[in-house]
């Protein structure tokens, strides 16, 4: 019978590998919808349509690629979808660094860096996401709230 610790080994090294597959994936993505670095839009589908996803996810995948190119830059802590979010920002590292500095989930990171997808304006998003920081967290938070957005976040 296998035992506790075997399995577990399993599913970390089948969580690992996972992780290897989706860059390899997003790499794909990016070499056949790039066109000298210009998005064509006709290859995302065409790539989409073959391989059974939507044309977004093909998107999606290219573009975390193109801000992540050299696995170096990568947080292997993080997940993919945190990589994603990064790639959506005007500086991708910059903001993958302070969601690992905060340990943000991918959805607290999204609210945070990208408040502009909800309907919500930042402050509202702001407020709820410091009630569930550490006292020095939610300073630190709200000290970079300010200095990013300052009054454009009322």
């Amino acid at each position: 019978m296998i035992d506790w610790d075997e399995l577990l080994h399993r599913w970390i090294t089948l969580t690992e590998a996972e992780k290897e597959t989706l860059w390899a994936r997003a790499e794909i993505a990016y070499r056949l919808t790039r066109v000298g670095g210009v998005v064509d839009v006709g290859q995302e589908k065409r790539l989409a349509s073959e391989v059974g996803v939507s044309a977004a996810y093909v998107r999606k995948l290219a573009q975390t690629y193109v801000a992540f190119k050299d696995p170096d830059t990568r947080a292997q802590d993080m997940s993919f979808e945190h990589h994603y979010i990064a790639s959506l920002c005007p500086d991708p590292q910059v903001a993958l660094d302070r969601a690992i500095e905060h340990g943000w989930s991918a959805r607290e990171m999204k609210a945070i860096l990208r408040p502009s997808t909800g309907p919500r304006k930042p402050l509202e998003r702001a407020k709820e996401i410091v009630k569930r920081l550490t006292p020095l967290d939610r300073l630190r938070f709200t000290q970079w709230f300010h200095a990013q957005y300052g009054e454009k976040a009322r």
